[in-house]
């Protein structure tokens, strides 16, 4: 949705990124606003200057043979045509129109390469957290096991000894009753 309130999505983190896409957007049109001068400036230093000047023509000169071989393709024409060149005034305002989309599109492509940049180190991040929660988990679960064996290895040892605490009631019992004593001599 375009016009989204606070009180219109089921949750926090819904508008979060509504706002996002929203400040992405104001990003871009920004960029945009600051690009169109920047390209400007780049035309006036192309188009003033006479070896790059001369350089522009000839590219201008080839946009319009591409140009017209690519519309003669799509109408279905076929066979080589003769592409006439076009005036040198017609010339500087094709490529005065493609030194500023240039600069425009080569300053929306580094965005786009810095904004992908960014994202694949989120989830790059995402991961180690992942990783590092799990082998955090992971020690935990020893750690774990580890006392639960020392215990059940006390609890062992505790069953032994009541075992021959018990073993021994039944070798007095069974002989008789061993002096508790200690005096020999008055035992019975």
């Amino acid at each position: 949705p375009t016009s989204v309130r606070f009180g219109q999505c089921d949750n926090a983190w819904e508008f979060a990124g509504v706002m996002s896409a929203l400040a992405i957007k104001l990003t871009a049109l920004a960029v945009k606003t600051v690009a169109k001068p920047l390209a400007k400036q780049v035309e006036t230093f192309a188009l003033t200057h006479p070896t790059t000047r001369q350089w522009l023509m000839r590219m201008a000169q080839g946009y319009h043979r591409l140009q017209i071989n690519v519309t003669r393709s799509v109408e279905g024409k076929e066979g080589k045509a003769f592409v006439g060149t076009i005036t040198d005034e017609k010339a500087m305002d094709t490529a005065s129109k493609l030194v500023s989309e240039t600069v425009v599109f080569s300053i929306a492509g580094v965005l786009v390469m810095w904004e992908y940049r960014k994202s694949v180190e989120k989830e790059n991040a995402k991961k180690e957290e992942k990783i590092r929660r799990a082998r955090q988990l992971e020690e935990e679960a020893t750690r774990e096991k580890l006392d639960t064996l020392r215990h059940l290895k006390s609890l062992a040892d505790r069953i032994e000894h009541i075992e021959s605490v018990v073993e021994d009631m039944k070798k007095e019992t069974h002989d008789g009753p061993k002096s508790r004593t200690a005096w020999p001599w008055l035992a019975r």
